[in-house]
């Protein structure tokens, strides 16, 4: 299963250290629901990154607020496929 983590930290003016953990070492452990996996993260970008966040604001409506808050700062849009 994919997941897409969002690098919003309540809209703040920088990105959180998670995501430049990942950046710097894309392979990582993630535990969900009690399942623990290795993923490795991509970054998203363009149209595939724009359609993923857009679908987080639907799914939770205070991304939209994060966006605002974040101002000059584009909020990042990572992908965790299991390995």
């Amino acid at each position: 299963m994919r997941r897409t983590p969002r690098s919003d930290p309540y809209g703040r003016p920088h990105h959180p250290a998670w995501y430049h953990n990942l950046r710097s070492q894309p392979r990582a452990t993630v535990t969900v629901d009690g399942t623990t996996r290795q993923v490795q993260a991509h970054e998203l970008t363009g149209q595939e990154r724009d359609r993923c966040f857009e679908h987080a604001v639907r799914m939770h409506p205070g991304f939209a607020i994060y966006r605002t808050r974040a101002a000059n700062r584009r909020i990042p849009v990572m992908r965790l496929d299991p390995v």
